[in-house]
């Protein structure tokens, strides 16, 4: 299966008497494959490869059509795809609309697009407000499971293990919380979706700028 991979990013700021928005730089060279072949369960790679140079967070939510958790797409033949990253990334929602994606206050968050208006959903579940400083990405995600009342299994470690995680929060959204988390690390969530059981399989990495990270399984 043919998917987009993003090569080679390097950006250069648009001259402008305002300090532009990072998403704004213009792209000097990124080499993706063919759009028309993008595929939908891949798109967090691409995601990640223009976003993550720039210290954004990136938050991405799979549609129920793939499976929940992560793995690095195939590398394919690159084509070019000229613009700044914003128009790129619009670019990539617009060959898979099922798609959208937000700028959330230096997070860049993709979901399925029918979830921005829907409520209800896993990252629309409440969290009380936590803090916990200087701990493991394993005790951290232990405080946000107390903190939204719901069971959790079947935790284990993504890439390296003992990164250690500072986390602030002062109540909202599963979504909010979890942009607070990735934010300040320049990292990733992905959460995706079992539909026989309704349990959610989250992924956060990335700590420190590499894939030190925890996967936890998220039961209602």
């Amino acid at each position: 299966m043919r998917t987009l991979f993003v090569l080679g990013l390097t950006v250069t700021a648009i001259g402008s008497s305002e300090q532009p928005s990072l998403l704004d730089n213009r792209v000097v060279t990124t080499r993706v494959s063919d759009q028309s072949s993008l595929d939908p369960c891949h798109l967090i790679t691409v995601v990640e490869q223009l976003v993550r140079p720039l210290q954004f967070g990136v938050g991405f939510e799979n549609t129920t059509n793939c499976p929940p958790g992560w793995a690095p797409a195939p590398r394919v033949p690159m084509v070019e795809f000229p613009g700044s990253i914003r128009s790129s990334l619009d670019g990539v929602a617009r060959a898979r609309p099922e798609y959208a994606w937000r700028d959330l206050n230096g997070v860049v968050v993709f979901r399925p697009a029918a979830s921005w208006a829907a409520r209800g959903g896993w990252l629309d579940r409440h969290v009380a407000a936590f803090s916990v400083h200087s701990v493991s990405l394993h005790d951290a995600l232990g405080a946000l499971v107390k903190s939204m009342s719901v069971s959790a299994s079947e935790r284990q470690h993504v890439g390296e293990s003992g990164a250690l995680v500072s986390w602030e929060f002062t109540g909202g959204t599963l979504l909010e919380a979890l942009n607070a988390l990735v934010k300040p690390y320049g990292a990733v969530w992905n959460l995706g979706y079992w539909r026989s059981s309704g349990e959610a399989l989250l992924v956060v990495r990335g700590f420190p700028q590499n894939d030190v990270g925890e996967m936890i399984t998220l039961r209602p």
